[in-house]
């Protein structure tokens, strides 16, 4: 298997979308919001397998709730390269609350829209990383690639069945 990261065109050829906003990671992405089927769309893992393929409950977005969360991912991610370069520290984190009155603003507009409904649809999704730079406001350094519940996702090239 190759050392280097695909290509953002060969993964969307392959079917993997884009995620815009990344709200939680352990292992992987556990809740965010990404492209299913174009459409952008919260996230929430079930924390089946970390880093590989794993279990989510889907639900759509609105376009004026992702202006929202776009706005307060830039805000977190302007921290985090701060934070890269040595300009800030860990007690500087927005999401400490208390540090940025927008970021606690926006935390508190959008806890209910966070929520998982009843019914929420539950596909199964393989995350991939691209060759780009990591804290960027417009979007991730990755994709995801969505099936069904039910459909097994293909082998992940070069790494043999999942």
């Amino acid at each position: 298997m190759s050392a280097t990261r695909p290509d953002r065109r060969e993964l969307e050829a392959a079917g993997y979308e884009q995620v815009h906003v990344e709200l939680a990671r352990w292992d992987g992405p556990r809740e965010g919001i990404g492209d299913i089927g174009g459409v952008p769309h919260y996230f929430s893992s079930t924390f089946g397998e970390a880093g590989e393929a794993g279990d989510f409950l889907v639900r759509p977005v609105t376009a004026a709730v992702f202006a929202l969360e776009r706005e307060l991912y830039a805000i977190t991610t302007a921290w985090e390269r701060r934070l890269q370069a040595g300009e800030a520290d860990r007690d500087s984190n927005p999401r400490n609350g208390g540090v940025d009155a927008r970021h606690d603003e926006l935390t508190e507009l959008l806890a209910p829209h966070r929520e998982v409904p009843e019914g929420a649809r539950r596909p199964a999704a393989r995350m991939r990383s691209v060759q780009e730079q990591s804290f960027q406001a417009e979007r991730t350094n990755y994709l995801m690639l969505w099936r069904p519940a039910g459909r097994d996702l293909p082998p992940r090239s070069g790494a043999g069945a999942p």
